[in-house]
This record gives C-alpha cells, sequence and structure tokens, in this order.
C-alpha cells in the first residue's frame, strides 16, 4: 500500500514537472 502511494504521488510529481516545462516553453 505504501509502494502504491509512492508510485501514484512520482506520478503527480512528473505530471506537474511536465506542466511547468511546457509553460516554461511557450514564455
Amino acid at each position: 500500500m505504501v509502494y502504491y502511494r509512492l508510485i501514484l504521488f512520482n506520478l503527480k510529481s512528473w505530471h506537474y514537472y511536465e506542466y511547468e516545462l511546457r509553460h516554461v516553453s511557450f514564455n
């Protein structure tokens, strides 16, 4: 269960990072 949470957290972080990357690319 804890491992599943860790993966979920990593996925969220990656999506956030990707979003930030796109935002910077647009500017």
